[in-house]
């Protein structure tokens, strides 16, 4: 009889709940050293649910690549240069083609400003934790 994930993740639960963290590890959210805590808690720091069974990880701390996102900003660049010379082009004789290309090249540009931001936001936020990580450390 095969168990479904769910049926595994309460076992891995159960083995692990009397268990405390025995190594430095910190919480995604805030940077709390979470030793000592159990597995599975929430973080007394900043009160974010966190799992720290190994395999599992949800809402710990990585360190994750923390590369500004250039190729984000060019692609919403270039998108939005292409928007200006055909929108710039498309009404003087009026030409439906070149309208709708500029509408599809808006709709690239906002979603490569968008992707940009969020991935600014995340850089922001590792950088954030990781920097009070080696407050704390020190």
């Amino acid at each position: 009889m095969a168990l479904s994930n769910s049926e595994l993740d309460r076992y891995a639960d159960d083995a692990y709940k009397d268990r405390r963290i025995t190594t430095s590890v910190y919480c995604g959210n805030c940077g709390y050293n979470l030793r000592t805590l159990p597995y599975r808690y929430k973080c007394p720091e900043c009160g974010q649910e966190y799992n720290a069974r190994p395999r599992t990880m949800k809402g710990i701390y990585a360190p994750q690549d923390t590369d500004i996102p250039f190729g984000d900003i060019a692609s919403a660049a270039f998108c939005g240069f292409a928007v200006f010379i055909l929108a710039r082009n498309a009404f003087t004789p009026i030409d439906p083609w070149r309208i709708v290309f500029a509408v599809v090249f808006v709709i690239f540009t906002v979603m490569f400003l968008s992707r940009a931001y969020d991935r600014l936001g995340e850089l922001m936020k590792a950088r954030r934790v990781a920097k009070r990580i080696a407050m704390d450390d020190e």
